[in-house]
């Protein structure tokens, strides 16, 4: 992992970093002597995780929905304003929606859509200009394995998915010459709050006998939902890829900051290559 000496005096943003796999990258980059700003929708709870990460003379914590490019906008100004630069930007802020596709809520599927595709295409449309003007700089889209495969009754969220996936992977070529590093990063099963929180539709109820372990946040995957049987799965857990075909393997964590047993977070900074 990089040292604290190899990232101080790194900016490091992270949209939808209250909670989860957000403050568990949050708390990862400062330990290692970033500079970090962690923005979500609710101010009260981005302080909240700052104060459990701690490092307070180098954090700041704000709020911002990225649905409002307006908002975003602003934060970029204050950290420039308390910063001078960004060197980091990490978009993780989403949502997931269990539904049917025949049931599904048109309002909550923009909704979705809004926040984990158009608000990251927002952000990095908002940040670009500045990491152009450093001629440097790393963007990681926090994404998901179901950005690759489908998942019954997640339809709506995978396919949030898929389109950050193709977004990244374009924007990987189209800033290299700039010297930005995009990045886009796909999770496996992750042990947070996330699914507690998601809006669940009418059409769930079919889904609660087979899919009630995926759909609860289990770190078990169910029988056929990728075509594995539930021994393999549990024995085969999915692992995160960054598009240059590095692997990071799954990590979890209760609520809060993930445990990042298997040190998927330090590889992740590794993978940026800002160090």
């Amino acid at each position: 992992m990089a040292t604290e000496t190899e990232l101080s005096g790194k900016v490091v943003v992270i949209t939808g970093a209250s909670m989860g796999i957000g403050e568990a990258i949050a708390k990862v980059f400062a330990d290692q002597g970033a500079s970090v700003v962690l923005l979500s929708r609710d101010a009260a709870r981005s302080e909240a995780a700052r104060n459990r990460i701690r490092h307070s003379e180098r954090t700041l914590a704000l709020a911002c929905d990225v649905r409002h490019r307006e908002q975003i906008d602003q934060v970029i100004a204050l950290t420039m304003s308390r910063f001078g630069r960004i060197d980091v930007w990490v978009n993780n802020a989403g949502h997931g929606i269990l539904d049917s596709v025949a049931q599904v809520n048109m309002t909550l599927a923009r909704d979705t859509f809004d926040t984990n595709f158009f608000g990251v295409l927002a952000a990095m449309q908002a940040v670009i200009p500045i990491l152009q003007k450093q001629a440097s700089g790393t963007i990681i889209n926090v994404s998901s394995v179901a950005g690759h495969i489908p998942v019954p009754f997640l339809a709506l969220y995978s396919a949030t998915k898929f389109a950050l996936n193709a977004v990244g992977k374009a924007a990987r070529v189209e800033l290299k010459s700039s010297g930005i590093h995009v990045m886009t990063v796909c999770p496996g099963y992750v042990r947070t709050d996330f699914g507690a929180k998601r809006p669940q539709g009418k059409g769930t109820e079919a889904s609660e006998a087979r899919f009630s372990p995926w759909h609860h946040g289990g770190a078990r995957c169910p029988r056929g939902i990728f075509g594995l049987s539930e021994e393999e799965a549990g024995s085969r857990r999915p692992l995160d890829h960054a598009p240059d075909g590095q692997a990071l393997p799954a990590f979890s964590g209760a609520g809060g900051v993930g445990d990042d047993e298997n040190g998927a977070i330090g590889k992740l900074i590794r993978i940026a290559q800002i160090a």
